[in-house]
Parts: C-alpha cells; sequence; structure tokens
C-alpha cells in the first residue's frame, strides 16, 4: 500500500513538472537527531530511481554516498561527518552527470530558512499555482507531524495597507514569492488576512493596474506565530481614476463564469448612480478589454469572448473607482 500511494503521489510530481517545467530536486528534508547529528531525506523525485552516488558537500569537505533509491521509501542517510548544527549550515547534495540541490540556513536572510530549533524539519516543499510553480524549504514542528509532501505548521499572516495620507487602500492583491493567484486581497479597510507555509517569506503588494511591486517585505516565518504587517502603497502606484468612493457595495454574479454561463454576469451596485457611470473589463495585465455605460443599479453584462484566466470589473462615474470585483473564467 505505501509503495502505491508513493507511486500515485510520484505521478502527480511528475505531472505538476511537465505541466509547468522545473528543475529536479534532490533534498527533501533535513533535521537533528536529539544527539544532534545531521540527517538528510532524499526528495521523492528520487523515488525508485535506481542507485546512485550522492556526493555531500558542507561547505568544507565532501563525502560520498552509495544510496539505493529502489529501497522503501523514504530514503535517510546520517551524516554524522559533516559541519552541520541546528544554528547554521550548508548542505550541498550531487549526483553527477544529474542533479545538483542545495540549501543553507542560519539567521541571515540571505538564506533559504532559519536555524532549526528542538525537533524541528525543514522540508522541501513544490508549491504550484495556476500559471507556475516553484520550491521553498517550510520548518515543520517535527518530522512525524507532516511529510515530504506537506508540512502541518502554518503562520498567519495580517497585512493592512494604506496610502501616503493614511486612507485605506482597496483591492491590492498580496502575493507571495510571485505566485498567481493572489493570496488575497485588500478589502474596503485596507485589510487581508491569511495562512501560509513557515518559510523565506517573499510578500508583496502588487498595483492595482500593471501588477508592478508597489510594497514588499521578506522575513522568516516561525511555526504558529502571527505576523502583523503595514504596507505604505506610495502615491505614484495610485491612479486618479481609480481613487476609491465608499458610496456603495459593488457585486458581480457568478464571479467564476463557466461555459454553461453563456458568457452573461449579473452585476450589482446598492446606492445611486450618475448618469455617467462605466463598467470596464480588464485582464490579469491590467489592459483594457471592453467599456459600457452602466445604465441600472442592476444589470446584465454580455462579455465578450475570453479565454480562461482572471479578469477584472470596474465600476467608475467621472473618473472615480466605485467598486472593483475579480471574474474568473473557466472554459
Amino acid at each position: 500500500m505505501k509503495r502505491l500511494l508513493a507511486v500515485i503521489l510520484l505521478i502527480g510530481t511528475i505531472g505538476a513538472i511537465f505541466a509547468n517545467p522545473i528543475e529536479m530536486k534532490l533534498i527533501g528534508r533535513i533535521w537533528f537527531t536529539e544527539q544532534n547529528q545531521p540527517k538528510l531525506e532524499f526528495s521523492p523525485h528520487m523515488f525508485y530511481n535506481g542507485t546512485a552516488d550522492v556526493i555531500i558537500y558542507d561547505g568544507y569537505d565532501s563525502y560520498t554516498y552509495a544510496v539505493d533509491f529502489t529501497a522503501d521509501n523514504p530514503v535517510i542517510i546520517d551524516l554524522p561527518q559533516a559541519h552541520l548544527s541546528r544554528e547554521q549550515g550548508y548542505l550541498q547534495a550531487t549526483i553527477v552527470g544529474y542533479v545538483t540541490d542545495s540549501v543553507s540556513w542560519g539567521e541571515s536572510i540571505a538564506n533559504g530558512f532559519s536555524s532549526l530549533v528542538g525537533t524541528q524539519c525543514a522540508t522541501q516543499l513544490l508549491v504550484s499555482g495556476w500559471e507556475s510553480s516553484y520550491y521553498l524549504f517550510a520548518k515543520d514542528y517535527s518530522t512525524e507531524s507532516g511529510s515530504a509532501f506537506d508540512t502541518l505548521a502554518r503562520i498567519t499572516i495580517n497585512v493592512h495597507c494604506s496610502d501616503q495620507n493614511g486612507n485605506p487602500a482597496s483591492n491590492y492583491p498580496i502575493m507571495m514569492m510571485s505566485m498567481w493567484p493572489p493570496l488575497s486581497y485588500t478589502d474596503s479597510n485596507g485589510n487581508a488576512s491569511f495562512s501560509f507555509y513557515c518559510c523565506k517569506a517573499m510578500l508583496s503588494v502588487r498595483s492595482l493596474t500593471s501588477w508592478d511591486v508597489v510594497a514588499d517585505t521578506v522575513f522568516f516565518a516561525e511555526p504558529d506565530q502571527t505576523y502583523n504587517i503595514d504596507f505604505v502603497v506610495p502615491s505614484s502606484a495610485i491612479n486618479d481614476q481609480f481613487s476609491q468612493i465608499p458610496q456603495g457595495n459593488f457585486s458581480i454574479y457568478p464571479n467564476v463564469l463557466r461555459s454553461h454561463n453563456s458568457g452573461v454576469v449579473n452585476l450589482s451596485y446598492d446606492a445611486k448612480l450618475d448618469a455617467d457611470s462605466h463598467i470596464e473589463l480588464y485582464d490579469i495585465k491590467g489592459r483594457l478589454i471592453e467599456s459600457r455605460v452602466y445604465t441600472a443599479t442592476n444589470m446584465q453584462l454580455q462579455l465578450p469572448r475570453l479565454a480562461s484566466g482572471v479578469y477584472f470589473l470596474r465600476l467608475s462615474s467621472k473618473g472615480r473607482l466605485l467598486g472593483n470585483s475579480k471574474l474568473i473564467v473557466l472554459k
């Protein structure tokens, strides 16, 4: 049963790799025993991959291990000679002519993860989004609490965005490692909240129109911690035509559009509208696709033919933003 599960997980991993081509990895998990001896668990990429000589380099010396990847998984080796500690270290694993993988850890933010504490382990995870994938090292409570494919430990991040005058900045996408889709969007009070892995967190706020980074931060996130982060969005990143007027609530239904919806969405705005009100459709890169006069508080909008993806509908009046809503198109 374990072997069957490993094969299924491996097939899923390979499928993700072909969908978003990424490099092969050798390092899976790193931790230390009660006797402070380092241990290395190899990546699931190596499951049933034959036998090979793995060269381990710790920044000082090299050691060669004959590893049988056909053995029962996971495949784990002890590194008693390596110059490694919970506080800091550098580990490079190489199969000559096939794959090289490395990571460093310690207090400096230049490292891949922070110092390990007690039974903590660091797991290299493949995080996949709609359009891209990336690797990160995530901390977990121990090797027993998670697996090579996921960790149990999480953090909570609370973000507040405001402009240079101290006003809440709403509808701003909050992204981690440039991963799409965004983890969250700021609400009308400029707030966003979400959970994530305990990793080297590279958090950014994106422009409403160009999707350029307008504010960002990098920090080591530790298990079970809550991080409250304030961002100030520079005035140059805010286009005056999208200045928010908090008069009413704008909503669309459905916000996930499928083929059976025939390209029709229902729009609603629960406040009085000026005669010069428009509904505008933008793509994910901030390019205007279509603009129409918004004729009623509630109306149906027939959209043009759209490819699968993420779009934004923005309701504006006399050049000022009244509401903004995300639309996902699935074909």
